[in-house]
């Protein structure tokens, strides 16, 4: 991978329980919405309200991610305006770029469903050992642009993908943390 949104290898066994693969499905979806909160403290920092309730609660308006993200680069243009903070708005501008690609991971993520792995062409030793008491994380079938032209899906995740992808959301949102903390020094130094 060469960034750490970029989608995982297809797994090539599953998980022995079930319930292993959807305790996963929750810590990912559960982290990707701690992203989502620094999101909106970093929108409130850029409103003028730093972690004021109404402020974050207002980035919230956006329906999808794409909307939310899209208001906070609005918010976030207007705030760098006649700063000299280009390090800082660099880095909030990649931050974006990273939300993107993590955001289409989430996405993958939220709308699988977890099912037998035996089904699945990527898992080669649960098919070819009989294995099938084993579990994935996997688009389901009616979603046809996650599968490719053989009918395969695109992508798969089992504890194992999900673990280090709840670490990638944590790590990033550390990321949004840290351009906060340096973007409310700054607004400290100015007043």
């Amino acid at each position: 991978m060469s960034d750490p949104w970029d989608p995982p290898p297809l797994p090539r066994h599953g998980d022995d329980s079930a319930s292993v693969t959807h305790e996963w499905f929750g810590r990912a979806v559960g982290q990707w919405v701690h992203v989502e909160f620094q999101l909106a403290l970093l929108y409130s920092l850029f409103v003028g309200r730093p972690r004021h309730g109404e402020a974050v609660k207002e980035f919230g308006a956006g329906v999808t991610f794409r909307q939310r993200l899209d208001r906070l680069r609005s918010k976030a243009e207007r705030f760098f305006a006649g700063r000299e903070l280009k390090r800082l708005e660099t880095e909030f501008q990649a931050i974006c770029v990273a939300a993107e690609g993590f955001a289409r991971r989430r996405n993958e993520v939220a709308h699988s469903v977890v099912f037998p792995s035996v089904f699945l062409p990527s898992f080669v030793e649960d098919r070819l050992g009989g294995f099938d008491g084993r579990w994935a994380l996997a688009p389901p079938y009616y979603s046809l642009k996650d599968f490719d032209d053989q009918g395969f899906p695109k992508y798969a995740y089992t504890s194992r993908q999900l673990n280090a992808l709840v670490n990638r959301f944590a790590e990033f949102k550390k990321r949004i943390e840290d351009l906060e903390v340096e973007l409310l020094d700054e607004a400290r130094r100015e007043n």
